[in-house]
């Protein structure tokens, strides 16, 4: 009896350490598959922020630009995505204006189109004279004037709201006028945009920095479909209710621009 129980003892032994071992197999085996689902999931994160960043920001960022580019670029991105959503509820007005889904008939449809296209054209190259355009670039003056392009822009705006519930005798008329000074902001806008591509460039990438500032815009467009649908999609058949909306896109927009302005050194 002595000795079996002797001989029991090390078998014993060797099943708890066998059981040991295989715990902390175990144990390690987990913490690799752990290991390699995180270092996977960083691997992807960190690969859609280089695509994100190739793709919008200029490239050796941030040592390839000023360092007021990072700021700007999120309060004018910001003012950017407001102002899509507001340039779709104007559409919608004036489409409203046209009497599309009610009684209008495609011929004064078109005319007011040509009338619009026409007076854009003529009031874009009248803006376009170099007597003008120095002075819009002119980096003494470009956070005043990128203002005044959005605040000419917010009149343009509330006239089309206006022109399209109350007063569709003078649609054409004020419809065009709306075209000629979106045009005369676009003018301005533009200028300023220009001003401030060599001030961003600082390594001689102008071409790259006015590309990924293309990029920008189109991205916010991309975002800013769906939202802008279903909030036009919630607006009722009351002119209020457009003019209440656009009024509050539109001061969000211009304190965006503002804050944009005021982060350029």
């Amino acid at each position: 009896y002595t000795s079996k129980r002797i001989i029991e003892q090390p078998s014993r032994r060797r099943d708890r350490s066998t059981s040991k071992s295989r715990k902390y197999t175990s144990a390690k085996n987990d913490d690799g598959n752990g290991k390699e689902k995180s270092t996977n999931s960083n691997h992807s994160l960190n690969s859609i922020s280089t695509f994100m960043s190739w793709l919008f920001l200029p490239e050796g960022y941030p040592h390839s630009v000023s360092d007021d580019y990072l700021e700007y670029q999120i309060w004018d991105t910001i003012q950017g995505f407001l102002g899509y959503i507001k340039s779709m509820l104007l559409t919608l007005c004036f489409l409203r204006g046209l009497g599309v889904g009610a009684e209008g008939n495609l011929e004064s449809a078109m005319l007011v189109w040509i009338v619009r296209d026409t007076a854009g054209v003529i009031s874009g190259l009248l803006t376009g004279f170099p007597i003008f355009t120095k002075r819009f670039s002119d980096k003494k003056e470009l956070k005043k004037w990128r203002l005044v392009s959005e605040f000419i822009r917010f009149l343009g705006g509330w006239l089309e709201i206006y022109a399209s519930a109350y007063s569709r005798s003078y649609f054409m008329f004020l419809s065009a006028l709306v075209v000629v000074m979106n045009t005369i902001a676009g003018v301005i806008s533009g200028q300023t945009r220009n001003a401030l591509v060599p001030h961003f460039a600082i390594k001689d990438n102008i071409a790259d920095c006015a590309a990924k500032e293309g990029n920008q815009d189109r991205g916010v467009k991309v975002f800013g479909i769906p939202l802008a649908l279903y909030c036009l999609l919630q607006l009722r058949e009351d002119i209020i209710v457009y003019l209440w909306n656009y009024l509050i896109l539109a001061l969000f927009q211009f304190y965006s621009t503002y804050l944009a302005m005021k982060a350029l050194k």
